[in-house]
């Protein structure tokens, strides 16, 4: 009967042993995976911040003035304050 407890503790003792085991390295495994994702969001929190910043470039003042030299435009006007607008859309009429 002694013989029967003291082997069924050394397996269960093996058994939780082989489980913490198998636990850790599935820990380090997801961890290792989380560490990817975590790179590839600050890559994509990176172009994230180069496209905002080309849109706020190609939506500028700036960028439009530079095209209408390039196109030979010579006539400049005044800038349009779109705060107050009255439509913002007009249907069409049928």
């Amino acid at each position: 009967m002694r013989k029967i407890i003291a082997v069924s503790i050394w397996l269960t003792f093996i058994f939780l042993v082989a489980t913490n085991v198998f636990l850790f390295y599935s820990s380090i495994k997801l961890s290792d995976g989380i560490n990817q994702y975590e790179i590839k969001i600050q890559e994509l929190h990176q172009k994230n911040i180069n496209l905002e910043k080309e849109i706020s470039y190609f939506s500028s003042l700036k960028f439009a003035q530079e095209k209408a030299k390039e196109l030979n435009f010579t006539v400049s006007s005044n800038p349009v304050n779109f705060d107050k607008l009255e439509y913002a859309f007009k249907p069409s009429i049928q």
